[in-house]
């Protein structure tokens, strides 16, 4: 008996998302060391500083998440690192050291905002476990900003509908690139599905467990770009009273995808070219360098190399996005994939009780049936130019004779200027002549 070979092995090994830092700071040269060695046998990147002075130098230069700091330092106190550190970030965590005799100082500590502290002696298993809650509070704080913009909503595996040659293809070749590091650059018209085939590289690679976040380039005001995406200090702009995260920085070790790419103004794209390159940025209104690790995924459906021709997008930019583009048919190249999709939507959109099992395979037997050959050949033959997204809310609230209505379409333009009003005219009268009739 013949076995199958084995499925092929990925050509590019998925690497592991880069750990966040932490800062140690300790004057005490044998106990930093043993600390430091300890947090990088745990799998934490570990910064040391052996004095309050160079710990304030480094927390202006970079954001870290968590800081394990000494009460008793030369020069600035544990004290005085706490509050600096709180005036720039008021989301980091800091875990405070005393020894015998200083818990008074802990205790205030605690009132101006520390994490947590842990007395010397200390043993280690201790000390790694307030570091890992240190890491978990993160993450919880930034996926309850997550889900404050996003109403809850939970990411899961999309329903990627059609059965189309081309459709095959980028689902084959999405398959490749989720677990590798590239760039993507989605290409095609609006209503293709470009966002579902993001959230499917997302699910698909290694930092599926981690954050999704979302920016629409085109829904926001030119102005308002680069704030949204890189957020911005308090009082760098009249009415900022308070600091402000960026897309970017809640995306850390997870994925941004920026939907419409084409529309982003020309200040923003170089700040982006720098985030891809570097994977830093610097907030509006500060100079504090922020480092990130995330996944880029892009989608647009204007034509690049036009704009680049043009001179309206960056060449340089678009090189770095068009690592691994994948281009999208359009459903009117895909006449196979209308029958699925009908089938998809009656089945979980419909209002009204559907006669039968309510599923796709039983639409299509049903719908094999010489009665529905026209309006099957019609819809495969038609050209659909349309979001198909509004043909899924009218599928979902109208009976069917205004449904097929709603997605009749003339397949040309029209001959004359009232051709097409004076037929969807009759149609509305005859319409509402019938409702008046079942009324009376």
């Amino acid at each position: 008996m013949k076995r199958d070979p084995p499925a092929a092995l990925p050509s590019t090994v998925p690497s592991r998302p880069v750990p966040e830092t932490l800062l140690l700071v300790e004057d005490k040269d044998v106990l930093r060391e043993m600390v430091s060695t300890a947090l990088h046998k745990a799998g934490y990147a570990v910064e040391e500083a052996p004095d309050g002075s160079t710990a304030l130098r480094k927390i202006r230069a970079r954001r870290f998440p968590v800081i394990l700091t000494d009460l008793k330092l030369p020069g600035p106190s544990g004290l005085e690192i706490l509050r600096a550190a709180k005036e720039l970030d008021e989301s980091v965590a800091v875990i405070v050291m005393t020894a015998y005799g200083s818990i008074d100082d802990a205790v205030t500590a605690m009132k101006e905002g520390a994490l947590d502290f842990i007395q010397k002696p200390f043993e280690i298993p201790h000390l790694l476990l307030l570091v890992a809650r240190a890491f978990e509070e993160q993450t919880w704080r930034r996926e309850n900003l997550l889900w404050r913009e996003e109403a809850g909503s939970r990411y899961e595996f999309p329903t990627i509908v059609g059965e189309d040659e081309g459709l095959k293809e980028v689902e084959q070749a999405i398959r490749r690139v989720a677990a590798t590091e590239a760039t993507v650059l989605l290409e095609g018209e609006s209503g293709t599905g470009k966002e579902l085939f993001a959230h499917a590289i997302h699910d698909l690679s290694p930092r599926r467990d981690l954050p999704f976040v979302t920016i629409n380039c085109a829904a926001i005001p030119e102005h308002l770009v680069e704030n949204e995406l890189f957020g911005h200090e308090k009082g760098a702009f009249t009415g900022a009273g308070a600091r402000k995260i960026g897309r970017a920085e809640l995306a850390n070790r997870g994925s941004l995808f920026l939907d419409e790419i084409g529309e982003l103004p020309p200040p923003a794209q170089s700040k982006l070219l720098r985030l891809i390159e570097e994977k830093t940025f610097v907030r509006i209104g500060g100079t504090q360098v922020i480092s990130v690790d995330l996944r880029i995924i892009t989608a647009t459906n204007r034509n690049l190399k036009e704009a680049v021709e043009k001179k309206l997008f960056r060449d340089d930019l678009y090189f770095r996005l068009a690592a691994f583009p994948i281009p999208i048919p359009p459903l009117r190249q895909r006449g196979r994939d209308v029958l699925a999709l009908a089938g998809h939507f009656l089945e979980s959109r419909s209002f009204w009780p559907i006669p039968g099992p309510a599923t796709s395979a039983s639409f299509r037997t049903h719908s094999s049936a010489p009665r529905f050959w026209l309006p099957i050949r019609r819809l495969a033959r038609m050209t659909w130019c349309w979001d198909f997204k509004p043909r899924a809310a009218t599928s979902r609230r109208a009976p069917n004779s205004t449904w097929r209505a709603a997605c009749r379409r003339r397949r040309s333009a029209p001959s004359g200027p009232s051709k097409g009003p004076r037929s969807l005219k009759r149609w509305k009268n005859r319409a509402e002549t019938a409702r008046w009739r079942r009324k009376n």
